[in-house]
Formats: C-alpha cells, sequence, structure tokens
C-alpha cells in the first residue's frame, strides 16, 4: 500500500511538513438513466404498425412516434426535438432550418395520443404508459454500477453510493489517500495512515512505525549520561549539553559554555601558545607545560633572525610571490597588503580581512573566501575559478579582467564594483547585492542590429513588417496582424536578436482558423512573406495544429494552441547553440523547445498569419532577463540590481507628478456610460464574422452579409453615447446604427436598414425606420465615427459624428418602453469595426448630454436566506404550490411561469437545481429572469431580459434563441442545476442536467446598478411539475472551479500587498 512506504520513511520527514495537496474532484459516478433521445427508441409493448391512430405522429426522420414534437414553419414537418439537432435542413423539404423557425408542438391530443402508448421498461419488463415510464425507472431496483453487487433504485443510488457502497472511492481524512470504502476502512490502512506524532513534535507517523520513530523524535524524554537529568531529545545537544559540567584538568567541574572564562580566570591547566608563536611556532599546551616546551623550541631559538622577516611578510607585503596553497587562513587581518600574485588556491580564507589589498594576478582557485572582506580590494586579472565567497563583502572591489569561471558569490555584497570584462561562465550570484556594479557589455553584435547596447535599445520599440505584396491588415501600431483573405501570409519583426543577448516576447493569438498558422524564428534568408507559412529551412515554428518546424523538418507532437492563449517566446544566443522556447500560457507542461545553430547570424521573430480569420498580437515590452548583461552568470534573476530606496523615491515622485499634472487638468463632463461599460457585440445565430478584442472588433471574412447588435439595450428616457473606428469599410452596405429589439432575431444576415432600423452605411447615405435619406459625406478607413442616442422625453433622435464633428441626427425613436439596441454591419469580405462602449464626447457633444442620475441601488438581499427560497405565488397565477412552496404544478391548459422569493444582486454568485417531476409542454422550462421582464400568466419566459433552457433542449439569451442541443432535452425525473455568476467580468448562466455543465449563456447585466435576477420556473400546460432544491449542493467540478478562483484571487491580494508593504 502506498501509505505503508509512506510510513517507513516518517523519522526523515520535516516537522513543518507540508499540507499534501487536494486531490482533484471527479464526477461523482451516477446510476445509468433511460434517456431515449428519439420516438423509435422505445421499446413498445405492441408494434406502432399495427396502430393506425399512429400514421399521423410518427417522426419523418426516425419513423417512431414523435417525442417533444417540433414543427417546422416551412413546411409543416413533424419531427422529434433531438431529430432536429441532427441537420441543418428539414428532412421534409430539404430547406434549411434555423432555430426559429422549429415551433414546438402544442397540441394537446397528439401529445396525449404519444404519451399514452404503452412501452416496456428495459430493466423488469413492465409495460407501463411511455410518458410514466422515466418515473417508474426511477423506483425500479437494478444492480449497483459500481459492482457492489447490491440492488438499488436509481432515486436510492445517491445515498447508497456515499455511505455504503464498498466499490466507491472516497479519501481518508487522515492521510488523503483516495480508495474504495473498503480499503479505507481495512485494518491494514488503519495501522499505516500517519497520524500526528503523540510526543508533539509536528511529524506524522504511521501507528506500526511509533516504536521506531519514538527513537528519533525531538520530544522524547532521554536521560542525559553524564548528570541523569531528563530532558527532550531535541534540545540535548543546543540547550543541555553546553550547561552540563564536565571534569577540567585542574580538577574542578566546569560547563563546557564557561569553561573559556574558567580558563582565562585562572586555571591551573590552562592551555597556552609558546613565546615563538609569532614567528609560526605551533605548540600550544598546559601552562606548566610551557618551561619544559620552551627548552626544546627550534623557533624560539631563531625567533630574533625571523622576527623581522615576519613583520616584513605581515606590514609593507612582500616582493616575491608567497605561496599558501591549502593554508588555513581563516579570520586573520591581512588588510591593506599588497600580495600581487600571491597563491591562495585551496586555502581557507573565511572570514578574513582583505580591505584595499592589491590582489592582482592572484590565484584563487578553489579557496574558500566566504564571509571575507574584500572591500575595495584589487583583484585585477585574478583567477577566482571555484572559489566560495558566499557572504563575501566586496564593496567597490576591482575585477576587471579577472576569472570568475564557477565562482560561487552568493549573497555577496558587491555594490559598486567593477565586472567589466570579466569570464563569468557559470558565476553564482544569486540573492547578491549588485547595485551599481559595471556590467560586461563588450559583446559585439550583429551588424543588422548594430550590437548588444542597441539590440537592448530598439527591442521595445519591435513591430510586425508590412512587407512586399502582403494583404494583411496591420493594426494597434503594427503589432497586432489579422489576415482576412484566403492568402497564405507570413511576416518578420523589424528587429531581430544578435548573438550574446537574449530577449523574451509575448503572441496573443486572438483567433485561429488555420492549422499552419503559428509564431517562431527565422533567420533573414528564410522563405517568410506572401505565400509562405515560415516552415521552410532557416525557420523554427510552432503550428496551431501541433506540428513543430526545425529547419524545415516536421515534427508533429499533439500540442495545439488556440483563441485566447498567450505564446511566450524566449531566445537565449548568450552562448551556441542558441536555445528557444514558446511556453502557452506560463505552463512548462505546454512548451516546445528549439536547439539552433546560427552562429554570427541574426535570428528574427516571425509571425505565420495563415489563411482567412487568423488573429496575432505581439507585446516586445515584455521585461526582459537580466542575463544579458551578465552572459553566462547563474541566479541573476535574484539578485539586486536597483536600489529599493532609489526606486521609492522615483516612485514617489512619478506619483506626486502625476497628482500636481492630474489637479491641473479639467475633466471633460461624462454622460453616465459606465452602466454599459461592460457591453459587447452579440454572437447571434448565423453569424460567422471573427470576433475579437473582448468582442469589441467585429471583423467579416466571408463574402456574406453579417450584421449584429450589442448585448445590453438602450431603455426609454435614457441617452447613451458610443464610439467606432473604421478599420476596413470595403462595402457600400457596411455600417452602423441602432435596431428595435424585434429585429434582433432575424438580422444575423441581413444589411439591418429597414423598418425599426436607423443607420448610417459608408456612402453617407441614412436609413430613418426604413426610409432612405440621401447623404454627401462617407467614411473610409482610419475615420472615428460616433453615435448619440438620446430617448429623453421630447427627444427621440440619433445624432451620427465624424472625427467629431456632427453629419445628420436621424428622429422618430419610438417613444414606447421597447429598446433599441446599438447595431453594426461589416458587410462583405474584410470590413472591420472596433466599438468604444466608454467613450468620453468631446466638449461640444458634453453640452448636449446633461448629466443622467444614477439608478437607485439594488435592494440588499441576505444570501443566507437562500436555502429557504420557496416560488412567489403571483397575482392572478392557476397554479398550484405545495412542499412548502418548494413544488409548484400547473392542473390547467393556461400558460405560467413564476419566480422565487429571493433575487441575486450583482457581485453575487448563486447555485441551485430544479427537479422535473412532470414535464409537459416543450416550451416548458427553467430560466434567469431580469427584474421587469414580462412573467406571469401568459408569459413563456422568452422575451428580452429571459436567459431560457427548454424542455426540447433550446436555449435562449436575452429573449434570444442562440442553440439547440440534442443532449440538452430533459424528461420526468431529470435534476437540472443554474449556477449564477454576477461576479466582476464575469455575468453568466451555466445550466447542469445531473450534475453535468451543458451549456453557458452570456450577456448577464453585471454593473453595480444592474437589477436584480431572480430563479423562474416555466411550467407550461396541463401536469406539468417542477420542485425547486435551493439547498442543493454544487456539482464538485464547479465546486473546485470555484476555490480554485479564489485562491487565485486571494494569492493575487497577498502578492499585492506584499508589493505595497515593500514599496513602503
Amino acid at each position: 500500500m502506498a501509505t505503508t512506504s509512506t510510513a517507513t520513511t516518517t523519522s526523515a520527514t520535516p516537522a513543518a511538513a507540508p499540507t499534501p495537496a487536494k486531490p482533484v474532484k471527479t464526477p461523482p459516478v451516477m446510476m445509468k438513466l433511460y434517456r431515449p433521445n428519439s420516438g423509435i427508441e422505445f421499446q413498445y409493448k405492441e408494434p406502432v404498425e399495427s396502430n393506425p391512430a399512429l400514421a399521423q405522429v410518427l417522426c419523418i426522420v426516425c419513423k417512431g412516434p414523435v417525442l417533444d414534437p417540433m414543427t417546422h414553419l416551412e413546411c409543416g414537418g413533424t419531427f422529434c426535438a433531438s431529430c432536429s439537432c441532427k441537420s441543418s435542413q428539414c428532412p421534409q423539404c430539404s430547406s434549411e432550418m434555423l432555430v426559429h423557425q422549429k415551433v414546438p408542438v402544442r397540441a394537446l391530443t397528439m401529445l396525449q395520443l404519444v404519451d399514452s402508448l404503452e412501452v416496456v421498461c428495459p430493466t423488469c419488463k413492465t409495460a407501463v404508459q411511455r410518458k410514466l415510464l422515466n418515473r417508474h425507472w426511477n423506483h425500479c431496483p437494478q444492480a449497483c454500477p459500481l459492482g457492489c453487487g447490491v440492488s438499488v433504485t436509481p432515486l436510492d443510488f445517491e445515498i447508497h453510493r456515499d455511505n455504503v457502497c464498498t466499490e466507491q472511492e472516497i479519501s481518508c481524512k487522515l492521510c488523503g489517500l483516495t480508495a474504495k470504502r473498503n480499503v479505507i476502512l481495512a485494518p491494514d490502512h488503519k495501522d499505516s495512515c500517519p497520524i500526528d506524532c503523540v510526543n508533539g513534535c509536528g511529524q506524522r507517523v504511521a501507528p506500526k512505525d511509533f516504536a521506531r520513530h519514538d527513537e528519533v523524535c525531538p520530544e522524547t524524554i532521554i536521560p542525559c549520561p553524564r548528570c541523569a537529568t531528563k530532558v527532550k531529545r531535541g534540545k540535548f545537544s543546543g540547550e543541555h549539553v553546553p550547561i552540563c559540567p564536565i571534569d577540567c584538568p585542574c580538577g574542578e567541574k566546569i560547563a563546557p559554555k564557561d569553561m573559556a572564562e574558567h580558563e582565562r580566570s585562572g586555571c591551573k591547566m590552562a592551555p597556552v601558545k609558546c613565546s615563538a608563536a609569532s614567528v609560526l611556532c605551533p605548540w600550544i599546551g598546559p601552562k606548566p607545560s610551557l618551561p619544559d616546551h620552551e627548552k626544546t623550541c627550534r623557533f624560539l631559538a631563531l625567533k630574533d633572525l625571523l622576527g623581522p622577516i615576519m613583520d616584513t611578510i605581515t606590514t609593507g607585503g612582500a616582493s616575491l610571490p608567497y605561496n599558501n596553497k591549502g593554508k588555513d587562513l581563516s579570520g586573520q587581518d591581512l588588510s591593506r597588503k599588497v600580495m600581487r600574485g600571491w597563491n591562495f588556491a585551496g586555502a581557507n580564507l573565511s572570514g578574513c580581512n582583505l580591505e584595499m589589498c592589491d590582489l592582482s594576478m592572484a590565484d584563487f582557485t578553489g579557496a574558500n573566501l566566504t564571509g571575507a572582506n574584500l572591500i575595495q580590494a584589487k583583484l585585477k586579472g585574478a583567477n577566482l575559478t571555484t572559489a566560495n565567497a558566499a557572504g563575501a563583502i566586496m564593496v567597490g572591489a576591482t575585477f576587471r579582467g579577472a576569472d570568475l569561471t564557477k565562482c560561487i558569490l552568493r549573497g555577496c555584497n558587491l555594490m559598486g564594483a567593477d565586472l567589466s570584462n570579466t569570464t563569468i561562465t557559470g558565476l553564482d550570484v544569486s540573492h547578491a547585492n549588485m547595485i551599481g556594479v559595471k556590467r560586461n557589455m563588450s559583446a559585439s553584435g550583429s551588424k543588422a542590429v548594430g550590437g548588444i547596447g542597441k539590440a537592448i535599445e530598439q527591442w521595445p520599440k519591435n513591430f510586425w513588417k508590412q512587407l512586399t505584396n502582403l494583404d494583411i491588415v496591420f493594426s494597434d501600431n503594427n503589432l497586432t496582424v489579422t489576415n482576412t483573405t484566403n492568402n497564405t501570409q507570413s511576416t518578420f519583426a523589424e528587429y531581430g536578436i544578435p548573438p550574446g543577448c537574449c530577449f523574451t516576447w509575448k503572441v496573443k493569438v486572438g483567433a485561429v482558423d488555420c492549422s499552419h498558422a503559428g509564431v517562431g524564428v527565422a533567420k533573414p534568408s528564410a522563405s517568410i512573406g506572401r505565400g509562405n507559412h515560415g516552415d521552410g529551412t532557416g525557420s523554427w515554428k510552432w503550428q496551431a495544429g501541433g506540428s513543430a518546424y526545425i529547419n524545415g523538418s516536421c515534427n508533429d507532437t499533439g500540442q495545439r494552441f488556440g483563441a485566447g492563449d498567450v505564446l511566450t517566446c524566449f531566445c537565449d544566443r548568450r552562448k551556441e547553440p542558441t536555445l528557444f522556447t514558446i511556453t502557452k500560457n506560463n505552463d512548462e507542461t505546454n512548451q516546445r523547445k528549439f536547439t539552433i545553430s546560427a552562429e554570427g547570424e541574426v535570428l528574427i521573430p516571425f509571425v505565420g498569419a495563415c489563411c482567412r480569420g487568423n488573429i496575432f498580437t505581439a507585446d516586445f515590452s515584455t521585461k526582459q532577463p537580466t542575463a544579458i548583461e551578465l552572459p553566462g552568470a547563474l541566479n541573476l534573476e535574484t539578485a539586486t540590481f536597483i536600489d529599493p530606496a532609489v526606486v521609492a523615491a522615483q516612485e514617489a515622485a512619478e506619483k506626486e507628478a502625476a497628482a500636481k499634472a492630474a489637479s491641473t487638468i479639467v475633466k471633460p463632463r461624462r454622460c453616465l456610460t459606465s452602466k454599459w461599460a461592460d457591453d459587447c457585440w452579440r454572437h447571434l445565430s448565423g453569424n460567422n464574422a471573427v470576433f475579437s478584442n473582448g468582442d469589441l472588433t467585429v471583423t467579416n471574412t466571408t463574402n456574406t452579409t453579417q450584421s449584429t447588435c450589442s448585448k445590453m439595450p438602450i431603455p426609454n428616457g435614457t441617452a447613451r453615447f458610443w464610439s467606432i473606428t473604421i478599420h476596413n469599410s470595403s462595402c457600400d452596405s457596411c455600417g452602423f446604427g441602432v435596431v428595435h429589439e424585434n429585429k434582433v432575431g432575424d438580422m444575423a444576415n441581413n444589411h439591418a436598414n429597414t423598418s425599426n432600423c436607423w443607420k448610417m452605411e459608408a456612402t453617407g447615405k441614412f436609413f430613418q425606420n426604413g426610409t432612405t435619406i440621401d447623404g454627401n459625406e462617407r467614411f473610409r478607413t482610419g475615420d472615428l465615427m460616433c453615435i448619440l442616442v438620446d430617448r429623453r422625453p421630447n427627444k427621440h433622435t440619433i445624432t451620427f459624428y465624424k472625427n467629431g464633428r456632427a453629419l445628420k441626427t436621424l428622429t422618430g425613436l419610438p417613444a414606447t418602453s421597447d429598446n433599441l439596441f446599438p447595431s453594426i454591419t461589416p458587410c462583405c469580405t474584410n470590413d472591420s469595426f472596433t466599438v468604444d462602449f466608454c467613450a468620453v464626447p468631446s466638449d461640444d457633444t458634453c453640452r448636449e448630454i446633461p448629466e443622467l442620475a444614477p439608478p437607485p441601488p439594488p435592494p440588499v438581499i441576505d444570501v443566507t436566506l437562500y436555502h429557504k427560497d420557496t416560488w412567489r405565488p403571483l397575482e392572478g397565477l392557476d397554479l398550484e404550490f405545495s412542499n412548502n412552496a418548494a413544488t409548484v404544478t400547473n392542473p390547467g391548459k393556461k400558460t405560467q411561469c413564476t419566480i422565487s422569493l429571493y433575487g441575486i444582486a450583482p457581485g453575487v454568485q448563486r447555485y441551485w437545481e430544479v427537479m422535473i417531476d412532470v414535464a409537459s409542454c416543450s416550451a416548458s422550462g427553467i430560466a434567469v429572469i431580469v427584474e421587469g421582464a414580462p412573467i406571469g400568466l401568459n408569459s413563456y419566459a422568452d422575451k428580452t431580459g429571459c436567459w431560457k433552457w427548454e424542455r426540447i433542449g433550446r436555449f435562449l439569451s436575452n429573449g434570444v434563441a442562440v442553440s439547440q442541443l440534442a443532449n440538452a432535452c430533459f424528461v420526468e425525473g431529470d435534476r437540472l442545476g443554474v449556477f449564477v455568476d454576477r461576479t466582476p467580468s464575469k455575468g453568466t448562466v451555466t445550466f447542469y442536467k445531473n450534475g453535468e455543465e451543458i451549456t453557458v449563456l452570456t450577456g448577464l447585466p453585471n454593473e453595480p446598478t444592474a437589477p436584480t435576477v431572480y430563479p423562474c420556473v416555466i411550467p407550461c400546460c396541463g401536469g406539468a411539475s417542477f420542485t425547486g432544491l435551493f439547498g442543493a449542493p454544487m456539482p464538485p467540478t464547479l465546486e473546485a472551479a470555484i476555490e480554485a478562483a479564489k485562491e487565485a484571487a486571494n494569492a493575487a491580494a497577498a502578492a499585492s500587498a506584499t508589493t505595497a508593504a515593500g514599496g513602503h
């Protein structure tokens, strides 16, 4: 067992052992559910062919009685809901079948006919009505899917799995081991599972290893062999031994810590040195033995002769080299000596004082200089190869031309030292103070860049080059490239990387539509440009499809990247061969490494924006490694190069200057646009344009007409201002404006210039509610267009601006409560627009928009009451409420919906589940409703302000049908989960079915002043019954994701606090 091996090594476990990492939660095993997707999948008691009455209710796809029937409005064809999702073409008339053209069949006669058919239970072979099969299945005993041999019903399976099943994997609360329940509860595991040491040492020990651990446990009480005092083992050597008396040669008992003082204060047997110690006599012995030694000491006899020689050595230096190879000179004061060319190879100079010594050309190979004082010492041309000078003080020392190969300078103070032209291959300077150090910058660079110094200066100014014949769209100061054609294209960066340098840069992948798209480096002679992927000789590249090209050879490892990924490139040319790495999202497990032989040549970054729809943005201003300044040195990232006090003073001065400048700037007035700051363009069904830049930029890469609108509306009584930057406007019909809410569902593939549309086109033409108004001033690439919509009383106008100048004001905006949405139409290939919903109007425009009173803050909701929530009995409803209002049932044929008591305010997360007891109508379902949206009697909860999941697997986002999934149809017995996330930068609704994530809808209003949203159920038509499980636990995957996000946020906050504390 794994725990046994862990327990046998507990004696080596440190006292402060790290807490084991939390195991990744995996979805629990669930009982197999009976979920037919179409009518033909049921096992009918009697053959369908024998009942002629079923001929009119057979699905034209699967030929079985329809399940959740849908009708195609164009031809009237009827088929199962899941069958309608198998193809985008109608199986009857073969025409294209869009989501909004499929309508649920609500004829009760048809529904009652197919639901009353008798089908056979696959488990017990009992015949039941088809609509009751799922309810029967939930109570029908089956063998446990985990294999424990017990029969259990699907309703009781979760309790059986979590509490009884011997085959279910559980985690040991003590050691964290995950194994089957019968293994965790077995006696063998209990004996091997580590627990806290009973002595309190902090280590974890298996019970069977307690005896062995007790022999080394620092908290075990042991007797002293000299005085028999009992003391903890961990304190014996450090605390007890120094005070435990020992026998002195003089006959007294003295504690070891007092022995030195005892010897100085009159001990008869105190050790003394020979009188000739100054001339290197090594004798040390008891005081009574000194006279006998001096009678025979050879050094004492030569003291008069050797004394002047030693004085010359220790005071003025020596004129000839002096050999100290391998000697112990630790702690000696050798300051201010002239010791040029002396040999200290392998010597012990730890703690030695060498301040202001002249050690030029001296040999310190392998010497121990730890803690030595080398302030202002001259070591020009000295050899410190493999020397250990950790912790030495070398302030102002001169190392010019010295050999520091593999020298250890960990923690040294090198402030102001001169390292010019030193050989520093393998020099370890981890945590050293290198403030003011003169660096080695003499390495020669490439002619193309002009040397290392010039390369360092130019690199942050790098950008992508507009090579000849390229038709890529360059933007963001030529840092972003967008391929809007079907032509294969690639381009170089302006500046390359010469030998001796190491640079890093990042490339953000905005969109990828071709497996050949990628990034890399190449020689200037490589084939880069129009018609080239950048995968030939002289180039090294990682492609989106997973292939790596090494000097023209392909190597496919399956490591892919896509839209949203950030690729960090690092090219180290400090020595040959060059090491080039590309890391995806700072994850070293997703990294490609290249070894490049390009001695004497420049390597240039390049990007392959192959084919249409690929978007890449480079960041050459990334903080560069300091290793470029000391090529070959190690651990430079931990050294200190800039005085923290100087940095703090500079930051304080910059803040003071910024505050002073801000106080003199007259800020323009702004309308209340902050509530729309999180708006962006919608991905409407039928859109195939490229959305990027947080969905603020739309680029049409096809020849089809495209239109879309924003996610957030402009309500009546408000005013809104935004701007649009024109990147390309090749089609005369491209433009922008506003559309009525009833246009949102069918505007994806038209020009948005009919009734209920207000628009300006590229030719200067305007459309006012479908009426054409000629204009004579068009907009072109590079223009900044602005739109002001004013829906205040007696206004109801839209004004278009071009480069700060008003062009035209259109009237006739509706004065009703209907919403309007900003719209955009990038017609045809290459049209590309970027919106700024936070644009600041000019002073002239500001005078037209008075400050709007902010909306009242949303009500404060006590989130601790969520588990007590119930459905709300709205006025006029004909619904039955039971189970303390947690269950709602529709007994009649009226369309109805209701919401819960407690809503979800901005900044709050909430999860709940709904048990489907009976689901009758295909439009029945669950939803999240914005306060103010139409609910109650005669409401399907499918209008603006509603995010809904219907029984047939269709999803609506803000009232617009966005998708229909075959695996999203639900029936009786299903548990539907909803997770609403209104924390900053979120605004999402995630739907779950029986613990598995189905889809995520976006666009939920999320600004601080946004209205409250509420859980909603829609039990349409007779018999539908839903039960709210407001205290249901989150799925394990969701809970793990939320916990990981919290830990990341806490770590970021802690790092920010640490940085702020360091700044003060």
